[in-house]
């Protein structure tokens, strides 16, 4: 069995050798001419594929990346603008407190405050931003209009 087998594998590579002569002599130089060109051709094409493939993607890559820009860049200004308007509301804070800060300062010995009459305190009447808040100088303008009318 063996020595078939054996007999087989000669034979055939045998002939696979004399393919491969017999091409080679039995070809003319035109054949193995356009062989070449063809096979540059072919190699050719497989680039070009490749770099279109390559650039193709590498467009599709460049495009996504421009969106995330975009994207990023909107949401960068949306946060500037929402800093921007948080940045407005501790500053109006700030003077609300300086605010209330003067009319405390002034409201220490309010006649009207300790007599329970807010409404009459002329400080208070003049809070155009209705905060709550205290005078201290209530007493002594009062007084002074008194003794003016009298």
């Amino acid at each position: 069995m063996d020595t078939w087998l054996q007999w087989i594998t000669v034979i055939f590579g045998a002939g696979g050798v004399g393919y491969l002569l017999i091409d080679r002599f039995a070809r003319t130089r035109e054949q193995k001419g356009s062989d070449s060109a063809d096979m540059v051709s072919k190699i050719s094409d497989a680039f070009d594929k490749t770099l279109q493939t390559t650039m193709r993607y590498s467009q599709e890559v460049i495009d996504k990346m421009k969106q995330d820009d975009e994207r990023n860049e909107r949401r960068y200004k949306e946060l500037e603008v929402r800093y921007a308007k948080l940045e407005t509301r501790f500053d109006e804070k700030e003077a609300d407190r300086e605010y209330l800060k003067e009319i405390v300062s002034r409201s220490v010995e309010c006649k009207f405050l300790k007599e329970g009459h807010n409404n009459e305190c002329p400080v208070l009447r003049g809070n155009q931003k209705r905060l709550a808040a205290k005078c201290k100088s209530c007493s002594d303008k009062v007084e002074e209009k008194r003794k003016a009318n009298q």
